[in-house]
């Protein structure tokens, strides 16, 4: 993963405070509602 996709993930963990990455590489943006997409991608 680059330094630019890791800057942005951030800036978005930033704007979704409960967001986080699990060990299968998912974002996971909203946990109640299951918002999420592969990192990988």
């Amino acid at each position: 993963m680059n330094t630019e996709v890791i800057v942005e993930l951030k800036r978005l963990m930033g704007l979704f405070p409960n967001s986080f990455i699990n060990h299968n590489m998912e974002f996971i943006l909203i946990p109640e509602i299951n918002t999420y997409f592969l990192t990988e991608d």
